[in-house]
């Protein structure tokens, strides 16, 4: 079903109206959200993956991509933060009470309400260390908690006059990966990433996949007309 309508009426004929602004925030969030996912899980993405390449680890191939998948870790967590904080305000509109007056739709808002009301200290705390720009704590907390035991190595191409161009940092990746501990703890670090993905992440794009449907259902899909 494809449906067309002019942006203009479906969300400025109620100017500055809260519920509208919202929706429309939440929109972008959730096609964010959709691209970070898809950036984060994808097995290859080689114009990404300078890195990390395929050919590199053909007996691992869990290490292909993995700095363009931390990348887009951070970058889901941000938005994460976001769509809870924008969230928190969408259901203090009357609107929401409206559309929660269908039960199915009203069970899967409380259980986003509960999720994000539990989960939120941690997405922000994360959040806040890493998941906006790579700030001076992380990088700070980076250096001195990296591996000892650690090698990496950096890589460029020599022109013609023997300079170096077209840098490729891969020791960025393990600073990068270095500062998930300063929220995660350094202990394990790789099985506490993969704990946060599959135990908070998954869930909580689940809640942000379920309130955009719900909301599609009750509201949005019928700005678009009826037929």
């Amino acid at each position: 079903m494809v449906r067309y309508g002019k942006l203009k009426d479906i969300f400025g004929s109620r100017r500055n109206r809260p519920f509208d602004i919202h929706l429309a925030r939440l929109s972008v969030l959730y096609e964010d959200l959709r691209i970070e996912l898809q950036g984060m899980i994808a097995r290859s993405l080689p114009r990404l993956d300078v890195l990390d390449p395929r050919w590199e680890h053909p007996e691992d191939p869990k290490l292909t991509g993995r700095y363009r998948r931390y990348y887009f870790l951070r970058r889901t967590i941000a938005t994460l933060n976001e769509f809870s904080e924008c969230f928190n305000r969408i259901r203090r509109c009357p609107e929401f009470d409206e559309a929660r007056k269908d039960p199915e739709v009203a069970t899967i808002l409380d259980d986003a309400i509960r999720f994000f009301t539990t989960h939120k200290p941690t997405i922000q705390r994360i959040r806040n260390d890493i998941g906006g720009h790579f700030g001076n704590e992380a990088a700070h907390y980076a250096i001195e908690n990296l591996d000892p035991s650690g090698t990496s190595k950096i890589e460029c191409i020599l022109n013609a006059k023997g300079m170096p161009v077209d840098p490729r940092l891969h020791f960025a990746g393990d600073i990068a990966a270095a500062a998930l501990g300063r929220s995660l703890g350094a202990n394990n670090l790789p099985k506490k990433v993969e704990d946060l993905i599959q135990n908070k992440l998954v869930n909580a794009y689940a809640h942000v996949t379920a309130v955009v449907q719900a909301l599609v259902a009750t509201d949005l899909m019928w700005r678009f007309g009826r037929s």
